[in-house]
């Protein structure tokens, strides 16, 4: 799979879901259109593709991440640290985007340095009522 930014595609099975805003349900990597716009919330799918990149070695680093998608290092840890929420808070921020629309990668750092999950739900329960 192609994303745009990434020097090299990234590498997923057929059936991995990815959330597609276009059709606002998850969609089998397989099933993918080009040009179809995936859900993250400054980049929680980016993450995990990041993450992915580095592991399977077509980018060396984290830093390499970056040069390739144009970022800076500090910018990528951000967005690689959303990997630290609960699997409940991922699952929500990428399932239910109107719910978590108001909430950027900045107002999340405190969720995000909590590493107690249910007290990370708690605090995340808190940020979406406010």
């Amino acid at each position: 799979m192609h994303i745009t930014g990434l020097d090299e595609p990234i590498g997923t099975t057929a059936s991995h879901p990815f959330w597609s805003e276009d059709r606002s349900d998850w969609t089998a990597a397989g099933d993918l259109k080009v040009g179809e716009t995936l859900r993250t919330l400054d980049g929680a799918v980016l993450a995990h593709q990041i993450e992915q990149a580095v592991e399977t070695g077509r980018a060396k680093d984290y830093m390499d991440a970056a040069r390739q998608l144009a970022l800076t290092r500090a910018r990528v840890t951000q967005i690689v640290n959303l990997l630290l929420l609960s699997s409940t808070i991922q699952d929500t921020i990428l399932t239910e985007p109107d719910r978590v629309r108001h909430l950027s990668e900045r107002r999340l750092r405190p969720v995000i340095e909590e590493l107690d999950w249910q007290r990370q739900e708690i605090l995340f329960r808190q940020l979406l009522t406010s």
